[in-house]
């Protein structure tokens, strides 16, 4: 097949989504497909556009999808990109079958969040409480409708596409992948109490529930230390989330420059915490695993369809600063426990391939042609 992948981010192998457009392309062409990448940069008008860029570029995109109709035998477009060319292809059924591809489903991260907020842990001015649902959560759930096929990253967002009503068989649920040979699972000698997180100093990502676990952690385990790793905040501002009394205990690194750093950041740790109110198929989770560190993770998203409590690390409920607490404390109480479950969570990230989520996309893409035949 001749396949188009597009969405409004930049061109980085180092980012969430930009890192599984490349890996899941590379996955494609090997298994025989031409594979097509566009980016933000391919529309410079719209990126210059700012803070309407996000209305701006599904239609830029639908026009060239359109313009370029003969290159593609289906396109794969990020589900609040999707809209302008699920409804022309609607009115012109010869343009290329389109799968919606689900990384987080939109609407479903602002409900959560919103949930968080009401619990006293995600702060959400009143901007984002009610921008998403003007301009992104309705257009990203007309077009999981509309779509030939949708594509999604775990069983929760499978359930949650069929009360938006979308068919089952047109739900494609998938694992991303990790290329588990550049992660190395040594033995973790002298690195008792020592937790890494990955990701933005976001609300989605837990932040609220990381600042109001580890004090009490630190109180209970006086020598752990905490890494936040790709946190974009700086030093300063994270820094002033946490009491005086255990600032020194947590290090804060704003940018991962390069891949290696990661690789070699995950290496240095011996326990891994991912306290997220909404995931999808997340990535840092996956190559602590084949890193070989246990994961202390809330059950949200794909977290439970990679992770199972008790096996490759534990899981809470999510909202659960108590719990949180718990698990880590019992981690870092046990290192020979922690050493176990990192051993079982690296075993499991072995089996979880790039190829295996080309394969799920290709799948779907093979539904929306047969569905466009139909």
């Amino acid at each position: 097949m001749r396949l188009l992948l597009a969405s409004f981010i930049r061109d980085n192998r180092h980012s969430g989504m930009g890192k599984w457009t490349h890996r899941v392309a590379e996955a494609l062409r090997a298994r025989g497909h031409a594979v097509e990448c566009w980016w933000a940069h391919d529309f410079p008008a719209v990126e210059r556009s700012g803070r309407w860029a996000v209305l701006g570029f599904p239609p830029a995109l639908a026009a060239r999808v359109a313009q370029r109709r003969a290159d593609f035998d289906a396109v794969v477009l990020h589900e609040p990109s999707a809209l302008a060319y699920a409804l022309c292809r609607r009115a012109s059924p010869a343009l290329p079958p389109l799968v919606a591809m689900c990384h987080n489903v939109e609407s479903k991260v602002h409900r959560v969040l919103l949930e968080a907020a009401a619990a006293g842990l995600a702060d959400i001015p009143l901007g984002r409480r009610v921008k998403p649902r003007l301009v992104r959560n309705w257009q990203s759930d007309a077009a999981v409708r509309l779509a030939d096929a949708v594509g999604c990253l775990s069983r929760e967002d499978a359930a949650y596409l069929g009360l938006l009503g979308v068919p089952a068989d047109r739900v494609f649920p998938m694992a991303n992948g990790v290329d588990a040979g550049t992660f190395n699972p040594a033995a973790r000698a002298g690195l008792a109490g020592r937790v890494l997180f990955i990701g933005g100093w976001l609300e989605v990502k837990g932040r609220r529930l990381v600042e109001a676990a580890w004090p009490v952690v630190h109180a209970r385990h006086p020598g752990a230390r905490l890494t936040l790793l790709g946190t974009g905040a700086g030093e300063a501002e994270v820094l002033a989330d946490f009491p005086p009394e255990c600032r020194a205990s947590v290090r804060v690194l704003p940018r991962v420059e390069e891949e290696g750093a990661v690789a070699r950041e995950l290496a240095a740790h011996e326990v891994f915490v991912m306290p997220s109110v909404s995931e999808g198929s997340p990535l840092a989770l996956l190559e602590a695993m084949a890193s070989g560190l246990p994961a202390v993770a809330t059950r949200v998203g794909g977290i439970p369809d990679v992770l199972d409590d008790g096996v490759e690390g534990l899981t809470v409920p999510p909202l659960d600063v108590a719990g949180l607490v718990r698990a880590l404390g019992l981690l870092l109480a046990d290192p020979a426990r922690a050493a176990a479950l990192g051993q079982a969570a690296r075993r499991r990230a072995e089996g979880l391939t790039w190829e295996a989520t080309a394969s799920a996309l290709e799948a779907a893409c093979a539904r929306a042609q047969g569905r466009q035949a139909s």
